[in-house]
């Protein structure tokens, strides 16, 4: 397939390539293209997301969201909100700084009974919560917030060049065969039970993606992309950046 440039704009804040979608500044305006109508506007979203047949767009001075269904705007909450990895419907709300919980933004229901000291993650009927400053944890909890089990990162080991720092969750990639899996600051790609939380899955590399058609994970390692069956716990290709090109 073949691709040629059509334009090219500086300054993007946030960009949706399926909806065709983005925000920028251009001389100290800020400007949303919005289903190829021009806005300019006080604010211009910081992220704009498709999440199933909706369009989020995040707004990050109050943490304002917009809903759009069929290119018209469903709803708005108009502060404390944040998107959270993957794709569910649900944002992240904050009642104060550091108290969370997960809001569907179109009926404005809460998933938990209250707000926590946690950052999370859901998916289906699993419900995340990690915290890096404090606990140093992350834990798998119910709508009720018990938890049913616990992961101290510390577990996870340190680096040589960091003795004594404990890891920290940096994205949570989603739940694959029974298995949560998530990326750290140390550059560690990690995979938990999702019945009891025992670490089942390490791999140290410099980054990831998910790829959700298939359900594989895609990381580089060195000079070579490895792509992970999580069924199977397996790399089952590799590809090696010098033998390919090694100019």
């Amino acid at each position: 397939m073949q691709y040629k440039k059509t334009n090219k704009l500086a300054n993007v804040y946030g960009f949706d390539p399926q909806s065709g979608c983005y925000s920028f500044t251009q001389d100290k305006r800020e400007y949303l293209s919005l289903y190829d109508e021009l806005f300019q506007q006080d604010e211009a979203p910081l992220e704009i997301r498709p999440i199933g047949e909706f369009l989020y767009l995040w707004y990050a001075c109050f943490g304002k969201l917009e809903v759009y269904l069929n290119k018209e705007i469903l709803c708005s909450v108009e502060k404390n909100t944040y998107l959270i990895d993957g794709e569910s419907l649900y944002v992240g709300h904050y009642f104060v700084f550091d108290e969370y919980n997960l809001m569907n933004p179109i009926t404005g229901e809460f998933l938990l009974s209250s707000h926590i000291p946690y950052e999370l993650y859901v998916e289906d009927d699993v419900i995340i919560a990690y915290d890096n400053l404090r606990k140093k944890e992350i834990r798998r909890i119910d709508n009720s917030t018990e938890v049913l089990w616990q992961f101290p990162l510390s577990s996870l080991g340190y680096l040589e060049s960091n003795p004594g720092e404990i890891d920290k969750v940096d994205k949570i990639l989603g739940v694959a065969y029974g298995k949560i899996w998530f990326y750290t600051d140390f550059w560690r790609l990690i995979a938990l039970d999702l019945e009891n939380g025992e670490q089942i899955y390490s791999l140290d590399c410099l980054g990831v993606n998910w790829d959700r058609r298939t359900g594989n994970i895609f990381a580089i390692a060195s000079n070579i992309i490895i792509i992970i069956d999580t069924e199977k716990l397996a790399i089952i290709e590799q590809y090696n950046f010098q033998e390919s090109d090694p100019e």
